[in-house]
């Protein structure tokens, strides 16, 4: 087969874990099994696992567009794949809505959901960065910055930024942390996204240790 780690380098091809290293419609693996050649995984689903419920902070700002959802779950799905929700709302009627903007302190009971994990809550340092090899970010903001510490510099002062990509030369600012598998290099706003267990979009990131597909066979190492 061709999906090998010296094909794909930067498709994190390791041992025999699922992964999606050419673009498919999610994370897959090759399995030992004769019978099926290979077989989609059962890759956690982020959207509902990445969040921080607040009762201390609110969103001010309702996301255009957005619709209330009676179902806290399906709210949570849309607005983690739109890059411009923040978070969700609680409403007193028990619904929940798209919010989009920055936290603000509130005395109030009603729950928040604030997209990513709380420890994200923590402000963060200016001009730290966590640095990945092999990904690259989304949703660009701009780009043609020569130096790292430009890019660095740059990317302090915008809120809006969350990280950057590129090499010594050519750096580009990207507003999301969400990113998949490519051959430059990536600098995280403050702590590195996690990634072990779930992957952004099509799971290009996924760069956990599950080895078998969603029927229960058992995967075949990519380097066999």
């Amino acid at each position: 087969h061709s999906r090998t780690p010296e094909n794909y380098p930067y498709g994190g091809l390791e041992k025999n874990y699922c992964r999606n290293p050419d673009g498919y419609t999610a994370s897959w693996c090759y399995t030992i099994d004769p019978s099926k050649r290979w077989e989609l995984c059962p890759i956690p689903d982020c959207s509902l696992e990445k969040w921080c419920p607040l009762t201390e902070y609110k969103y001010l700002n309702k996301l255009t567009g957005s619709k209330d959802f009676v179902d806290l779950n399906s709210a949570k799905k849309d607005c983690y794949s739109d890059e411009n929700c923040s978070g969700i709302s609680t409403s007193p009627n028990g619904t929940f809505t798209l919010m989009t903007g920055p936290l603000s302190p509130t005395n109030g009971t009603a729950v928040t959901y604030k997209k990513g994990l709380c420890k994200q809550l923590t402000p963060v340092t200016p001009g730290q960065f966590c640095k990945m090899e092999n990904v690259t970010l989304t949703s660009s903001i701009t780009s043609s910055f020569g130096t790292l510490q430009e890019a660095k510099e740059l990317c302090t002062y915008l809120e809006i930024c969350g990280g950057f990509s590129g090499s010594e030369g050519s750096y580009t600012l990207y507003r999301s942390k969400m990113s998949s598998a490519s051959d430059k290099d990536s600098w995280f706003k403050g702590d590195c996204p996690y990634l072990t267990k779930s992957g952004y979009g099509k799971q290009a990131d996924y760069r956990g240790s599950l080895n078998k597909t969603e029927s229960g066979r058992t995967s075949q190492r990519w380097d066999s």
